[in-house]
C-alpha cells in the first residue's frame, strides 16, 4: 500500500467558535488566553470558566515567557508531519502559570531540561498562524 499525502482540515474560523479570538490575536502577533473576570483564573482559550462556570471570559495577552514543564522526542508522526521529524514537543509553564503545548525549535532534546527557560515565537506553519517554543 502506498502512502498518500494527507490534507489537514483546519477549521479555525467557523461560526460560533469559542476560540476564534485566539486565532485572530495570533494573526496580530499576540499570544492570548482567557481569564475569568469573576475569580481571576486563567485557562486555555474557551468561553466558560472551568472553576466557577462564569461565561464572561476576558481575553488577555500573555508575555509568552516560561520554562519547560515536560518534554518528549517525537520520532514517528502522521504523514502530514513527517517532514518535521524528528522534533521535540513540550509542555511549557508560562510565567502567568498556564500550561501550553508546542513544538520546540532551535534546540536539541538532550540540551533541554525541565525548568529550561523558553519563549513563545509566533510563526506560520502549514500556511496558518501558529506558535512554537524557542529556548532563551
Amino acid at each position: 500500500m502506498t502512502e498518500q499525502p494527507m490534507d489537514l482540515p483546519y477549521c479555525l474560523d467557523y461560526p460560533g467558535s469559542q476560540i476564534k479570538p485566539f486565532w485572530d490575536n495570533l494573526a496580530q502577533n499576540k499570544f492570548t488566553t482567557t481569564k475569568c473576570p469573576k475569580c481571576g483564573v486563567l485557562w486555555p482559550p474557551k468561553s466558560t470558566c472551568p472553576q466557577c462556570g462564569d461565561k464572561t471570559a476576558e481575553w488577555i495577552e500573555l508575555k509568552g515567557m516560561g520554562e519547560i514543564y515536560a518534554k518528549t522526542h517525537v520520532g514517528a508522526a502522521p504523514p502530514a508531519f513527517k517532514e518535521m521529524l524528528p522534533y521535540i514537543l513540550a509542555v511549557g509553564k508560562l510565567d502567568e502559570g498556564i500550561l501550553v503545548v508546542a513544538r520546540v525549535e532551535n534546540a536539541k532534546y538532550e540540551d533541554l531540561e525541565i525548568g529550561s527557560p523558553i519563549k513563545i515565537e509566533i510563526k506560520k506553519s502549514f500556511g496558518l498562524d501558529s506558535y512554537v517554543f524557542v529556548p532563551i
